[in-house]
């Protein structure tokens, strides 16, 4: 009987044994799978929802039948994941409004617009809403967005000349950078007078562009004079885009130069040096003194990122004739902008150009300018170089170099004073200009 109660109770203890073990491998089984469980729930939510900005490096997955969620800035795109079912490769995507987002012909790709939220749905060949998305689009980036950094521009350091054998009494004079004694111009020798002032390079706020005006005296033959007016003020001379001085004085360190009204148009930063030759003194700008500083520092244009289609609006300053044709550009849509310290007037939209990543599409650059009557103003042009004028070229737009889309239109740009852009050629011959199409833009 001994025997038969131990044999009874080791059989007990191996069956509770056994139970046990079941039990602790059916717990695991079940902790597993809700590992399992967790893991897909948090791949869900990281599917629908993408924080980022930009286009999107990592696809989005989404999930059939589930809500999923989307953000995307305007002008970005972001991937979507559709997994590896085949028949979400058969549906009929389509946004709720294509002017916030757009989805491509396979899905797989959603871009920003501009700011607001839009439905995406992929139907099936029964109409019926297999995926559909909640997209919500941010505020593009703007100027303020960004952060403005500065860079060395170099000054001109300009020198005087004159003939030798005339007369110091005689002001008639030449302009150099060059800073030898003794210059060759215009056939002869001349001798270097000194240092007069330092001017400034293209790539700077406020400038006014200078000309030399090559002229020709009765007595004394060539010289030059330095001039605001490219028609050298009605001299019989040849106009030279030369340096450039300051419009105002932005820095207290400038200081004026003056020209003096007297036979040569003797230039000085001194007015009783043109008070002595028997002229009169006229200010004309702001330039440093010959000793003034090599470099100063400047802004460099901070470019936000543009959405892939941009509303365009033109502005014109406070004050000015409707007919002046001097404007800038702005994707601002207030009736008031302020610019070049001054307050603008939103003529409107213009038309809307492209971002970045847009094929088929050229860099348009805003060509910074100022002139001695219309102060600052923009044209748009193609040409980093603002087609030799002494602009400062800020990336901006794109635009078409093509029309791979039948609803573009031509743009033009109106060769008249201030180069303004426009999309009708009527615009143009009404301001006394030519037009030339240099691209393709959507109309507003």
């Amino acid at each position: 009987m001994a025997r038969l109660a131990l044999a009874f109770v080791a059989i007990c203890l191996a069956l509770f044994q056994a139970c046990s073990n079941a039990n602790l491998n059916g717990d695991a089984a079940k902790g597993g799978t809700k590992s399992e469980d967790e893991e897909k729930e948090k791949e869900k939510d990281k599917g629908g929802k993408s924080g980022k900005s930009g286009a999107s490096d990592e696809p989005q997955k989404v999930v059939p039948g589930a809500p999923n969620k989307l953000d995307v800035p305007a002008g970005g795109s972001t991937t979507v994941d559709l997994g590896d079912d085949p028949k979400l490769e058969k549906l009929t995507w389509t946004s709720s409004d294509p002017s916030i987002a757009t989805v491509s012909e396979d899905g797989k790709t959603v871009t920003g617009i501009a700011e607001g939220s839009v439905t995406i749905k992929g139907t099936d060949a029964n109409g019926e809403v297999v995926v559909e998305i909640e997209v919500k689009v941010s505020k593009p980036a703007t100027t303020a967005d960004c952060k403005p950094t500065k860079k060395p521009s170099a000054t001109t350091l300009v020198h005087r000349i004159q003939k030798s054998g005339v007369p110091n009494a005689t002001p008639l004079f030449a302009y150099t950078t060059e800073a030898a004694a003794v210059v060759s111009y215009a056939g002869a020798s001349w001798n270097n007078n000194g240092p007069a002032f330092k001017a400034f390079g293209q790539d700077i706020a406020n400038l006014a562009q200078v000309f030399i005006c090559a002229a020709t005296e009765p007595t004394y033959g060539g010289y030059q004079f330095l001039s605001l007016d490219k028609n050298c003020e009605g001299v019989p001379a040849a106009a030279t885009p030369w340096v450039t001085i300051k419009s105002q004085q932005d820095d207290p360190r400038l200081i004026p130069i003056y020209r003096c009204n007297v036979a040569s148009r003797l230039c000085s930063t001194a007015t009783s040096e043109c008070t002595s030759a028997g002229g009169t003194a006229t200010q004309f700008g702001w330039v440093f003194p010959a000793n003034g500083p090599d470099t100063i520092d400047v802004d460099v244009p901070c470019t936000p990122a543009l959405p892939a289609i941009t509303l365009v609006y033109r502005i014109q300053k406070a004050g000015l004739p409707a007919n002046a044709p001097a404007f800038a550009y702005t994707t601002e849509s207030s009736a008031k902008v302020s610019y070049a310290n001054a307050v603008w007037d939103n003529n409107g939209p213009a038309f809307k150009a492209f971002g970045q990543n847009v094929p088929n599409t050229a860099q348009a650059f805003l060509c910074e300018h100022t002139v001695d009557v219309l102060g600052t103003y923009q044209f748009l042009s193609l040409d980093s170089k603002c087609e030799g004028t002494t602009a400062r070229a800020i990336p901006w737009v794109t635009i078409k170099t093509q029309q791979d889309d039948a609803k573009l239109v031509p743009i033009y740009r109106c060769n008249v004073g201030s180069r303004m852009s426009t999309t009708a050629q009527s615009e143009c011959s009404g301001l006394g200009g030519t037009a030339t199409q240099f691209g393709w833009v959507l109309p507003i």
